[in-house]
Parts: structure tokens; C-alpha cells; sequence
């Protein structure tokens, strides 16, 4: 399995934009061929929103990756994040 996961930082008043945005994504992901699952989450204390993917392979990520630069293509991180958001990819050690 492969895990990608990024973690946002939104402005408190472009949260729900980003949140609506992640959905909209969501939906472009569980659509692709090697998804396992696929959510996001809120750290409440921190203000920090993490999406996570979990793949098949990391082939199977690689494949998604055009459907998913689309789906983002108009949203506008710079705008609606205090900084830059952080991207993990990690791949499994036990099967």
C-alpha cells in the first residue's frame, strides 16, 4: 500500500472553502482505479485540515495524479492557507 497525505493550514475564514474544495476532490478520488480510501480530517487545536489517500501502489497514485492536478487546477492554496501546504507520501513496510 501506498499512503499520500497533505497537511493544510487554512485561514479561519476560508476553511470552509478549502473544506468544500477538499470534497470536491474527494469525490475525482474514490473515482480512480487503486484507491483504498480517502478522507479528510480537522485537528481542531492546531486549525490544520490533513487529506489522506491510501493506493494500492504507488503506481496507482502516479496514474491518478493527472484526474487529480485537474480537479485542483482553480483552487486558489495561496489564498485560502496561512502557508504552504505539507505533502507526505509513505510507502508500506508491512503487507
Amino acid at each position: 500500500m501506498f499512503l499520500n497525505y497533505v497537511i493544510h493550514y487554512p485561514k479561519p475564514e476560508k476553511e470552509a472553502l478549502l473544506v468544500h474544495a477538499m470534497q470536491l476532490f474527494g469525490e475525482i478520488v474514490k473515482s480512480q482505479p487503486g484507491i483504498i480510501f480517502v478522507n479528510a480530517f480537522k485537528d481542531t487545536e492546531k486549525g490544520t485540515v490533513m487529506a489522506i489517500s491510501i493506493w494500492e501502489t504507488q503506481e496507482a497514485l502516479q496514474a491518478a495524479l493527472p484526474a487529480m492536478r485537474e480537479a485542483l487546477k482553480d483552487v486558489p492554496f495561496d489564498e485560502w492557507e496561512a502557508r504552504p501546504g505539507e505533502l507526505h507520501t509513505l510507502n508500506s513496510l508491512v503487507y
